[in-house]
């Protein structure tokens, strides 16, 4: 299947989109979204984007780039067990030797941080790894995982 398929996580009525694992037809010609190498936390392989090139996924997607706040709080409600993406049933990102979640439950890579449309500064958004709820910053033109929301 193309793209990230279908919604599979919800939280507080905001519905959260899994990482496109594919490009979809329509960004053959972005050449900077590209199937990234196996993920280093759990061996999936996820599509990274730049910060406009993730608007654009988004926009056409009918949907939105999740705030920082949301994206905190998907860590949150996922992991919400004993703190440890590994120790829940719940996670979103699971490490690929965990037997419980082949793959990482929804197939969510956790190598990379995922873009927020926070702004942070000139050309610089802030991100979050959802491995481990870590919020940091990330210049536009790096490429990252994207989640949109609706």
């Amino acid at each position: 299947m193309a793209g990230g398929g279908t919604t599979v996580f919800s939280r507080d009525r905001t519905c959260f989109s899994r990482p496109a694992t594919t490009p979809y037809p329509w960004e053959k010609k972005i050449a900077r979204a590209k199937q990234s190498a196996p993920d280093r936390f759990n061996g999936a392989r996820v599509v990274r984007y730049d910060y406009h090139d993730a608007l654009y996924h988004c926009a056409k997607r009918r949907m939105r780039l999740p705030t920082v706040e949301e994206l905190k709080a998907v860590f949150a409600f996922a992991n919400s067990g004993n703190g440890t993406a590994t120790g829940n049933r719940y996670a979103i990102v699971a490490p690929k030797d965990d037997l419980r979640y082949p793959g990482g439950l929804y197939g969510w890579g956790g190598g990379s941080t995922y873009w927020s449309h926070t702004f942070a500064g000139n050309r610089v958004h802030k991100v979050v790894n959802l491995a481990g709820g870590q919020v940091s910053i990330d210049h536009d033109a790096h490429r990252n995982y994207v989640s949109c929301v609706r």
